[in-house]
């Protein structure tokens, strides 16, 4: 097959002689131009081009048996891939269906329909949780706690006492930078409204004494 029997190949696979023509001048061009470079170009199962460099050495006039030097020379090589060479050993591995670059499973169903060799398929990993966390979920549940996703530092404490009794920590509990900020906020609160129902107290006494005292001074006046 030369580069003319190819292209008629691909015509019915790529829309036509044009879009095949296009696509194998394009892969050639690319291919060139990487190799001469002095870089490869590898294809997952089916191979890699690429350039060597032979060292100097002595060769020989066919004509005349003269020994001629020959210099340091650049030349493309193209390495098969281990898929390759093993269907070439091996044509029954080839898929009966589909495209050869697919490779064959071991239980011999076709790889996936992706087209990509099983060499750069990457299966998808499946999420784990930490394993300090589901700990931390099972100590929890097993105390009777309600686990939350909300951070600790923002969880508010319930609200089920008024006493700064009920408030305290139980032992073995640190209190986070923000339960212990709220309370602190609750109890300034607190004292702030027993001393305005304190001064409301002693305003109420005072002004009783004042009406008494007023209402004693208006007998007297009018005896």
């Amino acid at each position: 097959m030369n580069k003319a029997d190819l292209i008629e190949v691909l015509a019915p696979r790529l829309g036509g002689r044009a879009a095949a023509t296009a696509s194998v001048e394009a892969i050639v061009d690319v291919v060139m131009r990487e190799v001469v470079a002095g870089g490869s170009v590898g294809i997952s199962g089916f191979g890699t081009f690429e350039s060597i460099q032979r060292a100097p050495r002595t060769g020989r006039n066919p004509r005349t048996g003269e020994a001629v030097a020959i210099d340091a020379t650049m030349t493309p090589r193209f390495r098969p891939g281990t898929y390759f060479k093993d269907v070439v050993t091996d044509p029954s591995r080839l898929p009966k269906d589909g495209l050869a670059g697919v490779r064959v499973s071991v239980d011999g169903g076709a790889a996936a329909a992706s087209g990509a060799p099983v060499s750069i398929r990457r299966d998808a990993q499946p999420k784990t949780t930490s394993a300090s966390a589901s700990r931390a979920k099972a100590a929890a549940k097993a105390k009777g706690h309600k686990v939350s996703g909300t951070p600790a530092s923002v969880r508010a404490v319930p609200a089920d006492s008024a006493t700064e009794e009920s408030r305290t920590p139980p032992p073995g509990r640190v209190m986070t930078g923000g339960e212990e900020i709220t309370m602190r906020m609750i109890s300034a609160k607190k004292a702030q409204l027993a001393r305005a129902k304190d001064d409301q107290l002693v305003a109420g006494k005072t002004s009783k004494k004042k009406r008494k005292k007023k209402g004693k001074n208006t007998s007297g006046g009018k005896a």
